[in-house]
């Protein structure tokens, strides 16, 4: 506002480039020739990008790096229940505690202030 740039008209601007961008995404995804993919493949990435942002706590090279752990072990999914005959869960298991380990200390630190004032101690 202070340089006279218009917030509300900047706010829309920038909603209607992501919404192209995503659509655009989501056309790639589904195939433009008019065939639909996989439908079941695309309704799990939204979950797999809440939790790369999740992960890379919203940090530009964090979520690239998150990202690039999360599409690794998507990619390496189907090699290893072909070669060495894992289950496709365990990949999933594993995205598990990777976000249970790296979301938790944040939890346990915003949580032990409560704690300790239950215990008799001030915050």
């Amino acid at each position: 506002e202070y340089g006279g740039i218009s917030v509300p008209r900047t706010m829309l601007i920038a909603m209607a480039v992501s919404g192209a961008l995503a659509a655009l995404a989501g056309a790639i995804d589904y195939g433009v020739a008019g065939r639909i993919q996989s439908t079941v493949s695309f309704l799990g990435k939204g979950f797999d990008g809440i939790a790369v942002a999740l992960i890379g706590k919203n940090e530009p090279i964090g979520v690239v790096l998150a990202a690039i752990i999360f599409g690794a072990l998507s990619a390496g999914n189907t090699e290893l229940q072909m070669v060495a005959h894992v289950p496709k869960d365990v990949t999933t298991i594993i995205q598990g505690l990777i976000i249970l380990f790296m979301v938790a200390p944040d939890v346990i630190r915003q949580l032990l202030p409560f704690l300790r004032h239950e215990e008799g101690e001030t915050p």
